[in-house]
Order: structure tokens, then C-alpha cells, then sequence
């Protein structure tokens, strides 16, 4: 620090000590500073204060994670591994949405400016996402236990006359092209589907985006989440489930497309 700067510290420091002389603890000077509190900083209620400390700290831990998911599958990841981390993630997002259509029939209050829309939301678009996570979970499995992998296990216990040969424990199957093309064109459809999930889920973010549909408040008990801080949390719900989707489902279509070119 500079001699200076010190100095004008200095200075400023005395003429501060000079103004207390002129301050009397008085009911008057509480009441002033509490205006100014209230006025100036505007005192946050506990239940805004809570949604503010839950929306920073998943904001926080959403970038860390998304950052370090994204450069484990694209820099460090190999085909298998990023096929099972998709697979986990896809399970994690499942069960996040599971909790989300929970609070939304059960503990949360909704608002739309179009009348009989909430019925709609309800009826329809929740049980198309409910069918979603259905699906999705399926494609975990799948991801995990390969439907060709699946196939050859059967056709080893059932069908051995596709066994072309047989060397000890190791076994090479040759499916009829039948099976090898309904086998390609599932696993092209799940890719397929996945997309259109994916995009069905962006759409849903849409409508709270832009208030078609509003979560007033979600409230736990004694408990009561305020309407920015629960739009914010499914929002974060929602994009993450959606994201993994669109990766998931072109990483489907590459590796079917791939599958059927080298003729495995």
C-alpha cells in the first residue's frame, strides 16, 4: 500500500470517529436503521431465504456436473464406458422425474391463465411423461444387457442349430438376416424414440417458461417452497432429463448405424 493511500485512510477513518460524537442510542436511531435495512437491503423472509440457498447451491452443483460429465464422455470415456454412463445417468434422470410427477399430483399447486389446462397437464401430458420414463428404463436395461447379446444367449439355449461353430466354451452364432434386421430396427426406433422424448420434455419446459402452466408452491408439511425457487428445480430436472435423452438417443442410431455397416 502506498504512503498515500495510507493517509487518506488515515483520514478518512478520524473524520468517521468524529461523526460518532454526534450519535445518541436512542429509540430514533434503532428505527432509522431499521428502515434503512428494510428499504436499502430489503430483509429476505426465511422461506425466500431457504428457495435462494437451494437455488445457489444446485445451481453451483448443476455447472460442476455438467462440466465434468460432459468432459469424462468426450475426452476420457471410451465407447463401453459412455454406454454404461449414459445408462446411469438415464436411471438417475428417471428417478428425479419420478419424484417430480410425485410433488406435482400430490403436494404442489398449479396456475394456468387457459382454462381446463391443468386437467390437460394432468391427464395427458404427465402420463405421456410417466410412459416416458417407462420407456427410458427399458432402455437402461437394454443399454446395459444389448439386445443382440440378449438374442445369442436365447438362441444358445433354444435355437443351437445357429451355433455355426462351437470351440469349447467360446461359440460364433450366425442370426438369420431376419432377425439381425428386427434387431437393427429396434434398436433404431429406441433411438428414435429417445429423441422424441427428449424434445417432448423441452416442450414442457416451454410451457413453465413462459408460464402456460406455473407451479405456485410446493409445500412439505410445515414446509412451503416458493413458487421461483420450485419452477427453478424442475427446470434443472427437466433439462438435465432432456439432455440426457438427446445424447442418448443419436449415440443409439451411431452405434446401430455403425453395427449394421461393419456387419457384426
Amino acid at each position: 500500500m502506498s504512503i498515500s493511500s495510507a493517509k487518506q485512510i488515515q483520514k478518512r477513518t478520524l473524520e468517521f470517529c468524529k461523526t460518532i460524537n454526534r450519535w445518541y442510542l436512542t429509540k430514533e436511531l434503532f428505527d432509522n436503521i431499521n428502515k434503512i435495512r428494510n428499504t436499502e437491503y430489503r430483509k429476505i423472509p426465511e422461506r425466500e431465504r431457504i428457495g435462494k440457498g437451494i437455488k445457489f447451491i444446485s445451481n453451483q452443483v448443476a455447472k460442476g456436473y455438467i462440466i465434468g460429465i460432459g468432459y469424462y464422455l468426450f475426452m476420457v470415456a471410451d465407447r463401453h464406458s459412455i454406454i454404461l454412463t449414459l445408462a446411469g445417468l438415464k436411471f438417475f434422470a428417471i428417478l428425479l422425474v419420478g419424484i417430480f410427477i410425485w410433488i406435482i399430483n400430490n403436494v404442489s399447486f398449479l396456475s394456468s391463465p387457459f382454462q381446463g389446462f391443468i386437467t390437460i397437464f394432468k391427464d395427458v401430458l404427465l402420463r405421456i411423461l410417466i410412459f416416458i420414463c417407462i420407456f427410458s428404463l427399458g432402455t437402461v436395461f437394454l443399454d446395459v444387457f444389448p439386445l443382440k447379446e440378449l438374442v445369442y444367449f436365447f438362441v444358445k439355449k433354444i435355437n443351437k442349430g445357429e451355433v455355426a461353430i462351437d470351440i469349447g466354451i467360446g461359440q460364433i452364432i450366425e442370426l438369420k438376416k431376419s432377425k439381425t434386421k428386427i434387431i437393427y430396427y429396434t434398436n433404431i426406433s429406441i433411438g428414435i424414440i429417445q429423441i422424441f422424448s427428449s424434445i417432448f420434455i423441452f416442450i414442457l419446459i416451454y410451457l413453465f417458461a413462459f408460464e402456460v402452466i406455473s407451479i405456485n408452491e410446493i409445500i412439505f408439511g410445515n414446509t412451503a417452497v416458493p413458487h421461483k425457487t420450485s419452477e427453478f428445480i424442475f427446470f434443472t430436472i427437466l433439462i438435465f432429463t432432456g439432455t440426457v435423452l438427446l445424447v442418448s438417443g443419436p449415440f443409439k442410431l451411431y452405434l446401430s448405424r455403425e453395427t449394421k455397416t461393419l456387419g457384426i
